[in-house]
């Protein structure tokens, strides 16, 4: 792990987002519980976060504990849900370009969650994980915040 993530790991100083995520890889470990946050707990994040975009404010989402895993993989062991609802919300506002690398290390549903994340809702859409069934509909709620936040 580089230097300066180990230190700030380590530290009880605020971060950002991107001095976390910057070229790091997170995994969700198989002893966390599910992805539960339902479509009004992940609206409120994505509200609070465009509410004090392009406002000279930090915010802060909360408390975010990691630990190093394997090689440069770093293990969330406190914010799973809130790191979860964070890459649904990148992925709508960076698409392709997502810089959160995120995995789950629970069980054979690893993919269907990543795929929810990444992927645009349509009527096909029946996700045989209910993690990934939750994800999409997060982020259907999470789309149509941002966008009426864009378009007020």
């Amino acid at each position: 792990m580089t230097g300066d993530i180990a230190h700030n790991l380590k530290s009880s100083e605020a971060l950002s987002i991107g001095q976390i995520i910057k070229n790091r890889i997170f995994r969700v470990p198989m002893y966390q519980r599910n992805y539960k946050w339902g479509t009004k707990t992940a609206g409120k994040l994505a509200e609070d976060l465009a509410d004090s975009y392009g406002k000279d404010m930090q915010k802060s989402i909360g408390l975010l504990t990691l630990h190093q895993g394997d090689r440069e993989i770093l293990d969330i062991i406190d914010g799973q849900q809130r790191f979860i609802t964070l890459s649904i919300i990148f992925s709508i506002l960076c698409g392709q370009d997502m810089p959160i690398q995120l995995s789950f290390e629970r069980d054979g549903a690893d993919r269907e969650r990543i795929a929810a994340i990444h992927r645009e809702y349509d009527e096909k859409w029946s996700g045989s994980s209910p993690d990934a069934d939750r994800i999409m509909r997060n982020k259907e709620k999470i789309k149509e915040i941002l966008e009426k936040k864009r378009d007020p």
